[in-house]
């Protein structure tokens, strides 16, 4: 029972997380540069910790797109990126491996840095999909909790230890 609980407890966290998420949204201009903070959470990808170069943004965690691809590499979550600049788009491939470009990991900047909107196209897997993304330092960061749901993989939060939970079986 207790166990039922703790999932049920985090479970109605992630959807309060969300709904606040999505009404915040339509608060932000496209063109309009906003500050992101490094995020002070642990992280950990299927029970180690890991540390991401993570920012805050709106009370969201956002993280870089081949950061979490480099970690989930080898995991039944991992996935493989491209890019094609002329037109301005990502593409994602699931259950491939990724190939890393050398700046995967990378520290956060200390303190806010400047974010906007980023508007690439997302491809998951041949179709369009829309997740929330800004641009910070040249990288695109992704709101976790969007990747976890078109990746599938899981994303918990442990409100004792302060640790967000990534989960790829």
């Amino acid at each position: 029972m207790r166990k039922y609980q703790k999932n049920a407890a985090i479970f109605i966290l992630v959807l309060m997380i969300l709904s606040v998420a999505s009404a915040s949204e339509g608060l932000i201009n496209a063109t309009e540069r906003i500050t992101a903070s490094p995020t002070t959470h642990t992280v950990t990808v299927n029970g180690e910790v890991v540390p991401f170069a993570a920012y805050n943004i709106l009370g969201n965690n956002f993280f870089r797109l081949r950061d979490i691809a480099y970690v989930l590499n080898g995991t039944s979550g991992q996935f493989e990126i491209g890019w094609n600049e002329q037109n301005h788009t990502i593409s994602i491939v699931t259950g491939i491996p990724y190939t890393p470009v050398g700046n995967e990991m990378e520290n956060a900047a200390y303190g806010g840095v400047s974010a906007l909107l980023s508007n690439a196209t997302i491809i998951i897997n041949g179709e369009e999909t829309v997740l929330t993304a800004y641009v910070i330092e040249g990288s695109n960061f992704f709101r976790l909790l969007d990747l976890g749901y078109a990746l599938n993989f899981t994303v918990g939060w442990d409100p004792v230890a302060y640790t967000v939970i990534i989960l790829t079986n």
